[in-house]
């Protein structure tokens, strides 16, 4: 009777263990060009069945937990930047992501203003 309680015990502690190692913890970073961190960018990790989403808090940090072994395309954007993409494919480990944002640069036509 003992040796079926613990082999139902292993088998728990095995099921919980591998529900836990399925996931991964996407850290990372939004910069300019100047290491200077971007608040509130809008970061977005998609695959065939998933969709995530968050934004970057005051140090520009942020972070995901995606499942192991799926291909993500991790999309960044903020105003005033050209939008940044890449795809990655987490297994069982935390991965850092340090992103730098490469300003957009766009002229304005010339704006003429009439004062009477």
């Amino acid at each position: 009777m003992k040796i079926v309680k613990f082999f139902y015990q292993v088998v728990f502690l095995f099921v919980i263990s591998s529900t836990f190692s399925q996931n991964t913890r996407i850290l990372g970073r939004i910069t300019d060009s100047l290491n200077v961190p971007l608040e509130n960018a809008t970061i977005i990790a998609s695959s065939k069945n998933d969709l995530k989403f968050t934004t970057s808090n005051l140090k520009g940090d942020f972070f995901f937990d995606l499942r192991d072994s799926i291909t993500y395309k991790i999309a960044v954007s903020y105003m005033g930047f050209l939008d940044y993409e890449t795809e990655i494919v987490p297994k069982n480990q935390t991965v850092p992501l340090l992103i730098k944002l490469i300003s957009s640069v766009e002229n304005l036509k010339n704006i003429e203003i009439i004062y009477k």
